[in-house]
């Protein structure tokens, strides 16, 4: 293999262990520092609320973390403006079904919240992705 050609061996279990760590980390640190800004931004109305949001968003941002080795697998032979395009659909999109799974299983007790809890894990959801993307190309080059 030259230099200008990219990696294509698969990769070590280290880097999908370090894929796994770096997405949860970046997906839980992405939704919990706007949402922090978001309850300070309304003089800390909603501050009661942020131990059943990390309660929620931390097994969203481990099976986001799972996810991500095959997601990296999968997007790392194509160009980085498509790999952007699809951790934002599909990172976005994780978000909105944790939320609703979240719904499911609270009832109407998920009406508690009292900040708009979709964004914040949409948010995370696409910054852990996109992490998982940025590692793709490294790997690439």
């Amino acid at each position: 293999m030259t230099a200008t050609e990219p990696n294509t061996a698969s990769p070590s279990q280290r880097e999908k262990v370090f894929t796994f760590i770096g997405t949860a980390l970046v997906c839980i640190i992405a939704s919990f520092v706007p949402q922090q800004l978001y309850v300070a931004s309304r003089a800390d109305f909603g501050a009661g609320d942020v131990s059943a949001f990390l309660f929620w968003g931390a097994p969203f941002a481990l099976m986001l973390g799972a996810f991500a080795p095959g997601f990296v697998a999968v997007v790392r032979r194509i160009p980085a403006v498509l790999r952007y395009l699809l951790a934002l659909i599909v990172g976005a999109g994780s978000g909105i079904l944790w939320t609703i799974f979240v719904r499911a299983i609270l009832g109407p007790w998920f009406g508690a919240f009292s900040f708009p809890v979709i964004y914040f894990w949409m948010f995370g959801g696409f910054s852990g992705l996109l992490f998982a993307s940025l590692y793709a190309i490294r790997r690439n080059a």
